[in-house]
């Protein structure tokens, strides 16, 4: 999508969803703050503050992924509603060179073929955004239940659930990150920051693990992995709120 087609709502509903994002990031950061040792020193509540960090931190990926979804899909239905309007455009062309005997109707035969190839591109490239902005959502969803059970009283009920959830999260936005970068080859920047946070969270969640975390050092090893990647989380957004405003200043 092109940002000097883009109407002041969208460029909005842009702004709006990287920022969402951005701040999702950001309580990510300070949440992992809060998990080192030497903070649960200064309060007992270091834990519990750091865990709701990362509950609202989730609130806002969802709510981002879901925008982005939502924006997506109504590309999706605009794209099609323009391939619905190139075939009757081209019914009508051909009805109309018929009835004049046109010698030209094999031309605008061929270039409407072609308009419509591109339009069933963009089509079905748009797609494959909605259903990575979809599986983001998933992503999210998953993070939350993971955070929720980093409050130490869901954690003391079990002790694994909340790095599974982060596990299974990260996993999904690998996936979708790759597809970005190896299949779709667009925001290549933004994706491979997110799969390196990705795989750096995962690095952590295993270190969370009780069989790990009794090692020397593993929680702080841990945190070290989480707040590595939260910035990565965070930079992703920034360099989208960058190219938005570097448009739209391009616009004006």
């Amino acid at each position: 999508m092109t940002m000097k087609n883009t109407p002041i709502a969208e460029t909005t509903l842009e702004m709006v969803k990287h920022i969402s994002f951005f701040h999702g990031g950001l309580l990510f950061l300070l949440g992992s703050i809060c998990f080192y040792p030497s903070m649960y020193d200064i309060t007992i509540l270091s834990i519990h503050i750091g865990a709701w960090c990362f509950i609202v931190g989730c609130a806002f990926f969802a709510f981002a992924s879901i925008l982005d979804f939502i924006q997506h899909m109504k590309l999706k239905y605009s794209s099609t509603d323009q391939i619905v309007f190139s075939q009757d455009e081209e019914k009508g062309r051909i009805n109309t060179s018929l009835s004049h005997k046109s010698t030209s109707s094999m031309s605008s035969r061929d270039n409407s073929s072609q308009d419509e190839t591109e339009l069933n591109k963009e089509s079905n490239f748009v797609l494959a955004k909605a259903i990575i902005s979809f599986a983001n959502i998933f992503a999210a969803m998953s993070f939350l239940v993971g955070a929720v059970y980093f409050l130490p009283r869901f954690y003391e009920q079990n002790e694994r659930i909340g790095c599974y959830g982060f596990i299974i999260g990260c996993i999904i936005l690998c996936l979708s990150s790759s597809y970005m970068i190896l299949a779709l080859r667009e925001s290549i920047w933004q994706s491979t920051s997110t799969l390196i946070g990705s795989i750096l969270f995962i690095v952590g969640s295993i270190f969370f693990l009780p069989e790990y975390l009794v090692l020397e050092g593993g929680v702080v090893l841990a945190v070290n992995f989480f707040i590595i990647g939260s910035i990565f989380f965070t930079l992703t957004p920034m360099i989208d709120i960058w190219i938005v405003l570097r448009a739209t200043r391009y616009k004006v």
